[in-house]
């Protein structure tokens, strides 16, 4: 028991000098698992904790973030215009600028390394997806997540004490004032570019259509499903937002 207590410590606390002092503890005496238990669950809140408050909309942006804002999307833009044909840049720009608001969000999502680009319209409105296409390049606290609350709580049901994730892809969508992606959009993605290889996204699904528990994830292959409860470090989500075309 202690052994296994352990192994899981040490792989999943956020605080990893913490987790090999209660592997320590453990082996040494048994006794003392339920109190290194309670240590790694007192983690486990901290560090979700940190997560939640890490997906948080910033302060209204500054013209100079502004600028530096739409100067990163337009990198992006400039340099995947199969993502966007037919739409311009100046509109992208004019949209934004009346939509104050829409580019606090999507600076938000830039911040934590989502990568925003333009993947279409659709009825008058201009489509912003995360277009990251290596898990390296999102934070920390945007990855290692399950789909949503039902899969976060099925997987503190199976591993009560030992495993750590940073909360679900809806909820931290639903605080940033975003969505999950179409899987269409990330079908577009692997169309225009290349995905790392250990990169998977959670994408929006209909419930109804799959079987309990289950979610779509894409990777550099496809579009595929999966238990809604599984996390790994590789893993993050693609955000979407729709903004009105000025």
């Amino acid at each position: 028991m202690s052994n296994d207590f352990g192994k899981a410590a040490l792989k999943y606390a956020p605080d990893k000098d913490m987790a090999e002092v209660l592997r320590r503890l453990a082996a040494k005496n048994p006794e003392l698992v339920e109190a290194a238990n309670a240590e790694l669950n007192g983690l486990r809140s901290e560090f979700e904790e940190k997560a939640k408050a890490a997906s948080k909309l910033y302060e209204p942006l500054t013209p100079e973030q502004q600028e530096s804002f739409l100067s990163g999307l337009k990198s992006r833009f400039d340099a995947l215009p199969q993502l966007h044909e037919g739409i311009s840049w100046t509109d992208v720009e004019k949209s934004l600028k009346a939509d104050t608001e829409a580019m606090q969000k999507l600076n938000a999502l830039d911040q934590k390394g989502h990568a925003m680009n333009v993947f279409g319209e659709d009825n008058g409105e201009l489509i912003f997806v995360s277009g990251w296409n290596d898990y390296n390049q999102v934070s920390k606290y945007h990855r290692n997540i399950v789909f949503d609350k039902a899969g976060q709580d099925y997987l503190a049901k199976l591993h009560p004490t030992n495993e750590l994730c940073n909360g679900n892809a809806v909820d931290i969508a639903t605080a940033l004032g975003v969505d999950l992606a179409d899987p269409n959009f990330h079908q577009q993605l692997i169309n225009a570019t290349i995905i790392g290889e250990y990169s998977f996204a959670w994408l929006k699904c209909d419930a109804a259509k799959l079987p309990v528990g289950n979610a779509f994830y894409g990777n550099r292959d496809g579009i595929f499903r999966h238990g809604a409860h599984d996390h790994s470090d590789y893993a993050s989500f693609r955000a979407a937002l729709r903004v009105k075309r000025a």
